[in-house]
């Protein structure tokens, strides 16, 4: 629901602006490439179910990343809203899924990201830095649209966990015997007064 709120120390109106915040649908990956991997049936299926639960309300403005997954994804939401969708690089995955990269080999170096989030591995960006550039992204999304009641934001597991992680003040631990970011599930941050709170979390216990 939009919101308006007068702050009591003033005359001025703080609107609430809502981000949902969308993990792409199932892909199927041929030959090691994650940046041109297509969704699957099932990813497909994936999205069309999350809009029959109806719980996404029409968007001003969808925004996806530039990955072939998550602007498949954004366009099984446009189609259904009959809104067109803003492709920003900044909301990719970890860049070290844009290169064709044999997966034993982005496994050990995932392993190592994750213990050392500094640790800048194929790719050229480390966990750190691209948890900053979410939420730089994030940030700047949120200034382009100074009047908008609500933005659907397609992008990736491993972004949207530190992102979320960022914002509710944790520390991330990858532990996905706990933690888990399901496909084409959503997770909702209101924004307002250049402030970020969580309010449907993204990250969930797995089941």
């Amino acid at each position: 629901m939009w919101r308006v709120e007068t702050h009591k120390y003033s005359n001025s109106i703080f609107e609430f602006m809502k981000l949902y915040f969308i993990r792409h649908g199932e892909v199927t990956i041929k030959n090691n490439e994650y940046f041109r991997a297509h969704l699957s049936k099932e990813g497909i299926e994936q999205g069309k179910q999350l809009l029959e639960k109806g719980v996404l309300p029409k968007p001003d403005k969808i925004y996806s990343s530039h990955f072939v997954r998550a602007q498949e994804s954004a366009k099984i939401l446009a189609k259904h809203f009959q809104i067109s969708v803003t492709i920003k690089k900044c909301l990719g995955e970890w860049k070290i899924q844009e290169l064709n990269i044999q997966f034993d080999k982005f496994l050990e170096e995932e392993k190592q990201a994750r213990e050392n989030l500094n640790l800048i591995v194929s790719g050229g960006e480390s966990f750190a830095m691209a948890r900053e550039r979410i939420y730089n992204c994030t940030t700047e999304i949120c200034k382009e649209n100074p009047q908008v009641k609500n933005l659907i934001i397609v992008s990736h597991g491993n972004v949207l966990y530190l992102l979320f992680k960022k914002l509710l003040n944790q520390e991330p631990t990858f532990n996905e015997e706990s933690e888990q970011i399901k496909l084409f599930d959503y997770g909702i941050i209101e924004y307002s007064d250049k402030k970020f709170r969580v309010i449907r979390n993204i990250i969930t216990k797995p089941t």
